[in-house]
């Protein structure tokens, strides 16, 4: 989902909202799908007797990392809803934005990282989480920074327009945000002695 998501970014800078209806169409079709892994998985957790101590943990990280699809399809339907102005969307077009975007994704990648560390050991699990810190904290540096843009310097009458772009970029932090969440919730596993 998170590729789809890195999309975005040519579509929104050429104004291409038709493509950007196709990604969210897609984004929705998946986020459908990792809902019914959710699901599955809970089930499972819950029938399961072998998750003594880290039962209530184990809940919340698949929730966390269902939060990341609904951010990700929450994010681009922000956009699909109207088009903003040119003027709004030329503030977009900056480095700052694209780095945003690698940002959230990379703190995605790390988290997968993350997950899969604690099936080899908790050493390297543990290891992992850091990366996902670092690159939520990064991703706030160019979100401060974008709304910065967007507030100070977009010269557009267009409020409504502004305000989707602020929905649009905070929705989007959303996904490093719970990335991150989702590593804490691995320090939790690795202190009960999971991993």
């Amino acid at each position: 989902m998170i590729d789809q998501l890195m999309n975005t970014s040519d579509c929104i800078k050429n104004m291409n909202w038709n493509e950007l209806d196709r990604i969210w169409g897609i984004l929705d079709v998946l986020e459908s799908e990792a809902d019914h892994v959710h699901e599955s998985i809970v089930t499972t957790i819950c029938e399961g007797s072998y998750f003594g101590g880290i039962f209530s943990e184990l809940l919340l990280l698949t929730e966390k990392i269902d939060d990341i699809a609904d951010s990700a399809k929450d994010a681009v339907r922000t956009l699909t809803q109207r088009e903003p102005d040119k003027e709004i969307v030329k503030c977009l077009r900056t480095n700052d934005f694209d780095q945003f975007l690698r940002k959230c994704r990379d703190t995605v990648y790390a988290l997968d990282e993350a997950v899969r560390g604690l099936g080899v050991n908790r050493r390297t699990a543990l290891e992992r989480t850091n990366g996902i810190k670092k690159h939520e904290e990064d991703a706030d540096l160019y979100k401060s920074r974008l709304l910065k843009t967007l507030f100070s310097e977009c010269r557009s009458t267009d409020t409504l327009g502004v305000l989707q772009l602020q929905n649009f970029i905070n929705t989007v932090d959303q996904i490093a945000d719970n990335a991150e969440d989702a590593g804490d919730l691995i320090r939790v596993l690795i202190t009960r002695g999971y991993g």
